[in-house]
């Protein structure tokens, strides 16, 4: 298949990235994935209906639409705030994507330490489980956590050039926002706009997981956890970007040469 650097050349070389249609397709990749991750049970087809003509798929749960709605609506934002060329990442920049995400599907949460709105992007206030019954960093460290995340994003955004110094960058900004995991809900499409959110500034293709590879994920996850090293996750998000790239170069090559499988109907009457 090649490096990441070699794939990615090839795609730039054919000016892929600039296809309009291709945009349009891989938002909708992204968006699907990402909520197939999360429980959404739309399909890329009904995912592009609603986004394209706002009908609800029959048959499926409405809060999943709703989850994809809000979810095209905080890309957008997101691709919005990657045009800024003295973008500063801030809490409140994290807390505008984490509402984003949860406008329709969020709400209240109570304790006895306070209450928060998850639609307000607040961050939560008592203990948090992760899969496999380990509980995620303490609430009082959050925001503290989240400041040196944001310190350390504005002090390496600029010096971020080559390819895989932005894929390590972002990968970084992603598995840290899941470790801290600020949010009472949407931490994991949260953390996928952030690392995107960098790829976007950067003017790189988006990274987008295919929610076949969840379990990959976790394990990667877990493992740069465990190791106390990116390494695992980076190289995770690689096979990912290094897939995608690849099946979209060859569409592409088959769509410019022609190649493309149609179908021909006949009747006879």
């Amino acid at each position: 298949m090649g490096t990441l650097e070699e794939i990615y050349s090839t795609y730039t070389k054919l000016h892929v990235d600039e296809i309009l249609d291709y945009n349009c397709y891989n938002e909708l990749m992204l968006i699907h994935s990402s909520s197939s991750m999360e429980g959404s049970t739309l399909t890329l087809d009904e995912t592009e209906v609603l986004i394209n003509e706002g009908i609800t798929p029959k048959g499926k749960p409405l809060e999943h639409s709703m989850m994809i709605q809000d979810h095209f609506k905080a890309l957008q934002m997101v691709s919005e705030m990657s045009n800024d060329p003295n973008l500063n990442f801030t809490p409140d920049l994290l807390k505008k994507i984490g509402s984003k995400v949860m406008h329709s599907t969020g709400g209240e949460y109570n304790s006895v330490l306070g209450n928060i709105d998850s639609r307000r992007g607040d961050f939560r206030v008592s203990a948090s489980r992760a899969v496999g019954g380990s509980y995620y960093v303490h609430h009082g460290k959050i925001k503290s956590m989240i400041d040196d995340l944001c310190q350390n994003l504005n002090q390496s955004i600029h010096s971020a050039i080559k390819l895989i110094d932005v894929v390590t960058l972002s990968s970084y900004a992603h598995l840290q926002l899941l470790t801290i995991h600020p949010f009472a809900d949407g931490n994991g499409r949260s953390a996928r706009l952030l690392q995107n959110l960098i790829m976007l500034h950067k003017r790189m293709p988006l990274v987008i997981q295919r929610h076949e590879s969840k379990i990959d994920y976790i394990h990667a996850i877990k493992e740069s956890r465990d190791k106390e090293m990116i390494d695992p996750f980076v190289s995770y998000i690689t096979e990912e970007m290094k897939y995608h790239l690849t099946v979209e170069i060859k569409r592409y090559e088959e769509m410019r040469n022609g190649d493309s499988k149609g179908t021909t109907f006949m009747i006879n009457l």
